[in-house]
């Protein structure tokens, strides 16, 4: 995850790396409770020892990109939700930042798959880095497969 601004932002201007004191002190555009977004933030935060202040909660990730590049306050966002072009935000460069995030399948192995979830398994191998950017990427699904009690079913 990535801190943002809009480009016209006093901190988007400011030389150096910020310190995430920094970013607290503006007003912080969060996800709704529960979102893995704001989870994975919350626990960074605390993990650190801080707490954010002025904090405003959006319905989903482009309202906050709007509410950003209307410079109405700074987020925390995964890299994934950003347009691959977004000249009117900036990603800031904050200390600790970029926040990793990691995305799992987990499998019970005493137990044979679903067809549905087999042919899942497949199509995620088979897409999975037109989906997602091939530098974040770190697809371990062939290991997974062979680790496996049972053979995935061919169509």
């Amino acid at each position: 995850m990535v801190a943002i601004a809009s480009a016209a932002h006093p901190l988007a201007q400011a030389p150096g790396v910020l310190s995430m004191e920094q970013l607290l002190n503006e007003r912080l555009l969060l996800r709704e409770p529960g979102s893995a977004t704001r989870m994975l933030l919350e626990s960074w935060l605390q993990e650190h020892g801080l707490a954010m202040r002025s904090t405003l909660q959006m319905a989903s990730n482009e309202a906050i990109r709007v509410v950003v590049r209307a410079r109405m306050g700074v987020a925390v966002l995964s890299e994934h939700v950003l347009p691959k072009e977004h000249p009117e935000l900036a990603v800031l460069r904050v200390q600790g930042l970029p926040i990793e995030s990691h995305w799992q399948l987990i499998i019970r192995n005493d137990r044979r798959l679903p067809q549905p979830a087999q042919r899942f398994l497949q199509y995620t191998r088979d897409h999975l880095e037109e989906w997602i950017e091939p530098r974040f990427v770190c697809n371990e699904l062939a290991t997974l497969f062979e680790a496996l009690p049972f053979r995935l079913e061919e169509d």
